[in-house]
């Protein structure tokens, strides 16, 4: 299936449409930010979106950008539980992105199959349409990184990045960034 939301995207009707995929999460996920979560962790999630909402008040504030000093640390997990926060509480367009090309774990976290996703999107292999994906439940839309090629840092690095950012803040109202963790990264 299909679902369209209105933005200057890949159809000439101004509208985007991307595949909807059912989220399949288990409890080793520690994905706790869904409807029908009754795990205490929800709360503070549910009090970090209160004060991001409350921080775009004051500036603007779309992109959320989620590391940590190594591998293991739980980003990816806060990251997914920020973005489902969001979205569940303000009913606007939420994005995350999995900017770990080397490692993602979203697909993991959310129990859907590995995706065609940013890599492809920046070999120029697919649309950004093609390479976006909706979550139906957690009411997500997630852009993953996709089959990462010995390149994939340096297309990153290339500037395509950059168009690719400056797309997605159009098309949505919250950005949250999975990225990798900053020690490994300096030290490569």
């Amino acid at each position: 299936p299909q679902v369209p939301f209105a933005a200057a995207g890949d159809r000439s009707d101004g509208t985007m449409q991307c595949e909807v995929l059912n989220v399949s999460v288990s409890p080793e996920s520690h994905l706790v930010s869904l409807p029908d979560s009754t795990n205490p962790a929800n709360e503070a999630f549910h009090l970090l979106g209160v004060r991001l909402r409350h921080l775009r008040r004051q500036r603007p504030l779309k992109k959320v950008l989620v590391t940590s000093t190594i591998p293991q640390e739980g980003k990816s997990v806060v990251a997914a539980n920020l973005a489902c926060t969001l979205a569940l509480h303000t009913r606007q367009k939420v994005l995350l992105l999995e900017g770990d090309v080397r490692r993602p774990t979203q697909s993991k976290i959310f129990g859907i199959a590995n995706r065609p996703g940013i890599c492809e999107w920046l070999n120029g292999d697919r649309t950004l349409a093609k390479s976006m994906y909706r979550l139906e439940q957690p009411g997500i839309w997630i852009f993953p990184a996709g089959t990462g090629t010995g390149n994939a840092l340096e297309l990153l690095q290339s500037g395509g990045a950059t168009a690719m950012m400056e797309q997605v803040m159009n098309w949505f109202d919250w950005v949250v960034i999975d990225s990798p963790p900053i020690l490994p990264m300096a030290a490569t």
